[in-house]
């Protein structure tokens, strides 16, 4: 029976994989615990999630430079503390005027 393919849907391969026995009753364990209908959901669905990781690694990687390339940190010391909690202070009573909790 021929594919089904329409122009909508992206033309799929097959990719063939060899694993020790026990890597596949893991996989084949996963497959039945989560509810993917086959092996090949099962991967695909690792795949999605390797894209997404790494996409947060490389915004991790951007935001980390950006703050690197920010200048010099201040020093989060006593004073610091000192200083955010005056700051809070002086904000708490105008939240609760506003009916903040």
């Amino acid at each position: 029976m021929a594919s089904q393919y329409t122009p909508t849907m992206p033309r799929q391969r097959t990719v063939n994989i060899s694993m020790p026995e026990s890597m596949k009753r893991y996989v084949d364990r996963s497959v039945a615990r989560h509810d993917f209908g086959n092996v090949s959901e099962f991967f695909r669905h690792l795949v999605r999630e390797e894209r997404r990781r790494e996409a947060a690694r490389e915004e991790l990687d951007r935001l980390l430079a950006q703050g690197l390339d920010s200048g010099p940190g201040s020093s989060l010391d006593e004073a610091y503390f000192a200083r955010l909690a005056r700051g809070v202070a002086r904000r708490a009573p105008r939240a609760r005027g506003r009916g903040a909790a």
